[in-house]
């Protein structure tokens, strides 16, 4: 009986003192807040499975995707979360990140414009709005305007860097068109001309990376690995149909979004496949990471030695 106390006794104080340990903060920016791509880290950190792994894991909001980097650079954040082209360029300009794996692979963009704008081609000699003069979304918006036969030159840019932003410059008329993801594309379906989402020749290339500084990265090897546990395990909850409403919950409150919309987003996410649990870094994707540089005219190296200085053996997660 004794001995039977005493080991429930050592149990506890040992359970207690896991507890009471502090745990590792890593922190993780990327653009806007409330952003249904980060769905697995807001999942995981409602649920405690971080807590759990014995890390705790914060969100800072931040401008534009080439902001993150920057801040990811200069060490104010641990892990970022940007455009792979953001990441890329960077890294072979010589910034100390390596890529960790991929966030999102889907965009889940579509593009909008004013009502009156009926077809793509009349888009020449209009105002759009995309995330940055280097963002993704000028990959997805000009794979589009090519097929219309329209080129750089023949339309005007103005940027931003939340879909948020670029809806209220939709709606204020300010622009002429835009390229948004959910929540917003479902309310822009109703009073827009919706020209769908980027063409499918664009998919290789993800929508979104993690990317971190290697020397930080092997001094906290455990938690890079916990950090990487939570999002599956956040990932998979996602998925599992029984968490449904728990899981719109989650992202309601963390973009206080109307939760019809934040309803018709997760079925939108299912329906698209939009995360995976391992996001490996490939040689399909990363070579579409890097035609997009090319083609951007941001990359002086051959295709191998950029793929070479963006992905870290034993800290990038890789795939065939």
């Amino acid at each position: 009986m004794l001995k039977s106390i005493l080991s429930w006794l050592c149990g506890a104080a040992i359970g207690l003192a896991l507890q009471g340990a502090a745990a590792q903060t890593i922190s993780v920016g990327g653009v806007g807040s409330g952003s249904p791509i980060h769905w697995p880290i807001y999942i995981a950190n409602a649920k405690g499975f971080y807590r759990q792994l014995g890390v705790e894991v914060t969100y800072t909001p931040i401008a534009s995707s080439a902001n993150v980097v920057q801040q990811a650079v200069a060490g104010s954040l641990d892990i970022a979360v940007s455009g792979p082209g953001d990441a890329l360029r960077a890294i072979n300009q010589g910034a100390p990140l390596t890529l960790l794996r991929v966030e999102v692979g889907p965009s889940g963009y579509e593009i909008f414009a004013k009502k009156s704008i009926k077809t793509v081609a009349e888009l020449r000699g209009k105002l759009i709005m995309i995330g940055g003069a280097k963002d993704i979304t000028r990959y997805y918006i000009e794979a589009l305007l090519r097929r219309s036969g329209l080129k750089p030159g023949d339309y005007d840019y103005i940027y931003a860097g939340a879909t948020s932003q670029r809806y209220a410059a939709l709606a204020s008329g300010s622009i002429d068109a835009t390229i948004l993801t959910a929540p917003f594309n479902f309310t822009a379906r109703e009073n827009y001309t919706d020209f769908g989402p980027p063409p499918p020749e664009t998919e290789r290339v993800p929508f979104a990376v993690f990317t971190l500084r290697p020397a930080w990265a092997r001094q906290h090897a455990a938690e890079v690995k916990k950090f990487l546990d939570g999002f599956r395990q956040g990932v998979d909850y996602f998925y599992d149909p029984k968490n449904a409403d728990e899981v719109i919950d989650i992202l309601q409150k963390a973009s206080n979004a109307p939760r019809a919309d934040v309803a018709k987003t997760y079925s939108y996410y299912r329906d698209i496949k939009m995360f995976d649990r391992v996001g490996p870094i490939t040689a399909d994707n990363a070579h579409a990471i890097v035609q997009l540089l090319q083609d951007q005219g941001d990359l002086s190296v051959g295709a191998e030695t950029a793929i070479a200085r963006a992905v870290t053996p034993g800290i990038t997660v890789t795939g065939p």
